[in-house]
């Protein structure tokens, strides 16, 4: 007997199994036909809500594109403004560079008060009645300027028979002077002039380019001035070597020709 209950039981369960499989799978295949019966959404078919989301999210983007084009529109004007304005630039002539004017032959020579070698002032107007060779150099004690000091110094007995005096002048201290004059034995005067204002009354203190560095310096010049003050020669772009024959030469040729006796008959 208890057997046959058990066997009802099982029997009871496995149909009550079946139909929930059953179920289950009617459940299924009403959900599919659904799904398969749905159409499809299109922009129409969404809700306003979100056309309106959608519609919002473009706007903000191309507000966001229009600036920065215009930001990139205006950048290219201004890079080709400034492209054309150097075009010009680069066209337009460089004016030239206005050379310190030196004193011509002719005019009055520009009058100095400095301290020589020996801390002594001299002036310019101390040599007048005679004749005056003003030579300007860069510097004490080096190769140019001691070859032209020691080639005045060989020929001063030659500009002393012309009457003619010699000073050098350079932006060094009367100390250096001392110094240069007494280790080569110069017999004239040197005068300083540190603050170069001399050099750039005689138009010599320039923008020079040495070894190629442009710095301003002294470009080595000399003034023949005459018994009244003024200009009578001026030697420029000086040579060291032989610029003494030069002004000796010049000197000479200034000398008036010697009378020549008429010979008796």
């Amino acid at each position: 007997m208890a057997k046959k209950k058990a066997a009802r039981k099982v029997k009871k369960a496995k149909k009550a199994k079946k139909g929930l499989k059953k179920v289950a799978i009617a459940k299924a295949k009403k959900s599919a036909r659904k799904r398969a019966a749905r159409p499809k959404a299109t922009r129409s078919s969404r809700p306003a809500t979100a056309r309106k989301s959608a519609g919002r999210t473009v706007k903000k983007a191309a507000a966001t594109r229009a600036p920065a084009a215009g930001r990139a529109a205006s950048t290219r004007v201004v890079k080709s403004a400034s492209a054309a304005e150097t075009r010009v630039a680069a066209r337009a002539p460089v004016p030239p560079k206005i050379a310190p004017l030196t004193p011509a032959v002719g005019e009055p020579a520009p009058d100095f008060a400095l301290q020589d070698e020996r801390g002594n002032t001299r002036t310019l107007s101390a040599y007048r009645g005679r004749t005056l060779v003003l030579y300007f150099y860069p510097k004490d004690d080096t190769p140019g300027c001691t070859l032209e000091a020691c080639a005045f110094r060989d020929a001063s007995s030659e500009f002393d028979a012309l009457a003619a005096a010699i000073v050098g002048v350079s932006p060094d201290t009367s100390e250096s002077h001392a110094a240069f004059a007494q280790k080569f034995s110069l017999p004239f005067t040197l005068l300083a002039d540190p603050d170069h204002r001399v050099c750039e009354k005689y138009g010599v203190w320039r923008e020079k380019n040495l070894y190629g560095e442009t710095r301003m310096g002294v470009v080595r010049t000399t003034f023949v001035i005459d018994e009244n003050g003024r200009v009578a020669q001026v030697f420029e772009g000086v040579r060291p070597d032989g610029h003494d024959r030069e002004v000796l030469t010049w000197l000479r040729s200034r000398q008036p020709a010697p009378s020549i006796a008429p010979s008796g008959y």
